[in-house]
């Protein structure tokens, strides 16, 4: 498993042939962007800083996209996705709560949470 931080909400997972990009930085942000080819996306908020999904495809690799909650399963990771709200940008949004289990490996992506939550949930 490679842990990797290209920018400030910007997280990529890398295990094996699976690459998930977690919150890339779109090209209208004022964030420096990073291009590589994911399997899959994942946007917590629709937000420059946080939705460059383009950003993520290279060649002819396209990323399966996640943009709000729901359950998932792709390519052997899991996904759940949970709203919250954030104000992020000076706008109230809802924003995406990630729980994700890739290699026998659990993570949890926040993004921008600033309204507080219960979920009374079993994750994984």
């Amino acid at each position: 498993m490679i842990i990797t931080k290209p920018g400030r909400f910007f997280i990529k997972l890398q295990a094996g042939e699976n690459i998930i990009a977690v919150n890339p930085i779109s090209k209208d942000s004022k964030e420096k962007t990073s291009r590589f080819g994911a399997d899959l996306a994942l946007v917590s908020l629709d937000h420059p800083d946080m939705n460059g999904i383009t950003e993520v495809e290279f060649g002819e690799k396209k990323p399966f996209s996640i943009t709000g909650p729901g359950e998932y399963e792709v390519r052997g990771v899991f996904v759940k996705g949970f709203a919250g709200v954030s104000n992020y940008g000076g706008k109230e949004k809802i924003n995406t709560v990630y729980f994700v289990n890739m290699d026998n490996i659990s993570f949890c992506f926040f993004a921008f949470v600033c309204i507080a939550f219960s979920l009374g949930f079993q994750f994984f």
